[in-house]
């Protein structure tokens, strides 16, 4: 499910451009527990940092490009207590660009309650 779409002005798309650019993270929490961050390291292997949150986007190798990292998976690690239910003890984040697409050829207008029903050709795995 797509849930939000925007349009930037001029400014506001430079100022994205500039905080991908240079690194800018995003820091989430669940239980008081900063999120490791999934991504891939320079000879291709998939890493797992713990400190700084997980960037906004990415600059493309091939053209300088930024993406903005539109799609996360969250990987929740837990304990399970007989008594107690579950307790979190950590999380990790992998951000993904995905150019999403609406089956059927749907065009959502960002703004129509219609466009949170109708299901994504790009995320029916």
């Amino acid at each position: 499910t797509k849930l939000c779409q925007i349009t930037l002005d001029k400014l506001q798309a430079a100022k994205l451009r500039l905080h991908i650019k240079y690194g800018y993270h995003n820091n989430w929490i669940i239980d008081n527990l900063p999120s490791a961050a999934i991504g891939v390291g320079k000879k291709g292997e998939r890493r797992k940092r713990y400190a700084g949150g997980f960037p906004v986007g990415f600059m493309a190798t091939d053209n300088q490009l930024p993406y903005v990292y539109n799609h996360v998976n969250i990987n929740v690690d837990y304990h399970a207590y007989e008594d107690e239910g579950y307790r979190v003890v950590g999380f990790a984040v992998e951000p993904l660009s995905v150019k999403h697409e609406f089956q059927g050829g749907f065009q959502w207008d960002g703004a129509s309650t219609e466009g949170l029903q109708k299901p994504l050709d790009t995320c029916s795995t």
